[in-house]
């Protein structure tokens, strides 16, 4: 009796999940801040699914398959979530994958989410829902301005751009940022990182003003920052903590 009513059970779940449309969501662009946002708020409405994260840039296709076409005992629905895998390294794993995900018939919701532009090249591959985040053009033209004693251009920058971006997405960018500068003093990784030609030349010129220990000496004091804002540990707000991040470059 216990065999048949589990039998009875699968087969009833099997019978919900084929008959369920599946979706496809694209959060995409460089506001990692409300795409990630975004990507919360969807993971809340989808309370009582199982959800299940991967790493877009490491998994290959017996993970996706695993995930996408293995059935659940214990939940009815599933929501998947690959981050970065549109706007990883272009090469033969990923394309597979872009095609498996584009041209699948599966019963399971999935979210592609990617901490920047996904070109229209493979966007165009999706029937699915897209999202793009960007960030004011502004924020880029303060980033670009960070530079070893540089404050003088840099701190009016801030200031100006505090009045309409939040703080918490200006603090992203200059990580990003900073990121990058540290991704082009390597050439190696910098041929690796799927950034378009022009944009590496941007990061290499700004990347000269600053040596390499300089660099990462100021990335740790970013992470420091972070620490210290969520863990209370600073009788300063964000704003103030950036305020002298910038003056001591």
């Amino acid at each position: 009796m216990i065999i048949d009513m589990s039998t009875s059970f699968l087969k009833f779940t099997w019978q919900i999940k084929k008959d369920k449309n599946m979706t496809i969501t694209i959060l995409h662009g460089e506001d990692i801040v409300s795409s990630k946002n975004k990507l919360e708020e969807l993971k809340v409405k989808a309370r009582g699914k199982e959800k299940i994260q991967l790493d877009g840039e490491k998994i290959d296709k017996v993970d996706l398959i695993e995930a996408l076409e293995t059935q659940s005992l214990f939940t009815l629905d599933r929501l998947i979530i690959i981050e970065n895998l549109l706007t990883s390294r272009p090469s033969k794993k990923r394309d597979e994958l872009i095609k498996y995900l584009a041209n699948g018939k599966f019963n399971t919701d999935i979210i592609l989410w990617n901490e920047k532009d996904v070109t229209p090249s493979v966007l165009k591959k999706f029937s699915a829902t897209f999202l793009q985040f960007k960030p004011s053009g502004n924020i880029f033209k303060f980033v670009e301005s960070i530079r070893p004693k540089g404050f003088t251009m840099s701190l009016p920058l801030f200031h100006d751009l505090a009045k309409t971006e939040p703080v918490e997405v200006i603090f992203v960018m200059i990580v990003r940022q900073l990121r990058y500068l540290l991704l082009t003093k390597d050439k190696i990784a910098s041929q690796k990182s799927g950034l378009p030609p022009w944009q590496v030349a941007r990061f290499e010129r700004q990347a000269n003003y600053f040596r390499e220990e300089d660099l990462i000496a100021s990335y740790r004091k970013l992470l420091d920052i972070d620490y210290k804002i969520k863990s209370g540990r600073t009788p300063f707000n964000l704003q103030q903590l950036l305020d002298i991040f910038l003056v001591n470059l």
